[in-house]
């Protein structure tokens, strides 16, 4: 696989030229995206990284000295974050899998037509043909004393619909391209507010109930933590 090479402090990742792979890169760890002021990944910690993507997240909090076990159901990503590990002399566990909130088994991965957005998705049909890849349950996966980030396409909804094991601290991206109902949205945080004694959500005007197309970017971070 050809790759170039981005270097953010003491961190160099490879990516794919002319994909999001280094924006998603730049986001992660030169922005410290998944991170705030109240929510910081510390040493000792044990991460989930649900959705790795090429490894960025998994890598910034490995060389924190975090514990990481991830999660990606892509093949081709999968690969780049071992790459990327090994390029900066780390461990973590990687597993290739996607993590749902219903059922184990077989899913099948929906690819990105296009490489320059590289989103694949068990829940929307991105029109790049389909990878069939294992499934397991976030609640199998994931135990109260692991702290989460999730950014996995959509199934982030069912797993907040109805999860039963909450971890210390929970960082989601709820993705509103592939479902526009905010009201949907609303009762996920509502239910992390039943659970954690600390959840920060954007909220949204009340008189808005279904995502507008030209609202950018269409997502929200929801943070969650004990």
């Amino acid at each position: 696989m050809e790759t170039k090479t981005k270097t953010i402090g003491d961190i160099t990742m490879h990516y794919r030229e002319g994909t999001s792979d280094l924006s998603a890169i730049e986001e992660v760890i030169g922005r410290r995206s998944y991170e705030r002021k109240y929510f910081k990944i510390l040493p000792g910690e044990t991460w989930v990284d649900l959705g790795g993507n090429i490894g960025a997240f998994t890598v910034l909090a490995s060389s924190i000295g975090a514990s990481v076990r991830c999660y990606e159901p892509d093949p081709v990503s999968i690969e780049m974050i071992k790459m990327n590990l090994i390029q900066n002399g780390l461990t973590a566990e990687v597993n290739q899998s996607g993590v749902v909130g219903g059922l184990e088994g077989v899913g099948y991965l929906s690819i990105s037509k296009t490489k320059k957005y590289w989103r694949n998705s068990l829940i929307k049909d991105w029109g790049g043909g389909f990878v069939k890849v294992p499934l397991v349950r976030f609640d199998d996966v994931v135990s109260e004393s692991d702290c989460v980030k999730m950014d996995i396409e959509g199934s982030e909804m069912e797993i907040l619909e109805k999860m039963q094991v909450f971890p210390q601290k929970l960082v989601v991206e709820w993705s509103f391209d592939i479902d526009d109902n905010i009201d949907r949205y609303r009762a996920a945080v509502e239910r992390l507010r039943q659970n954690y004694s600390n959840v920060k959500a954007d909220k949204i005007a009340e008189h808005h109930h279904v995502w507008q197309k030209s609202w950018f970017p269409p997502a929200k971070i929801i943070y969650a933590w004990k």
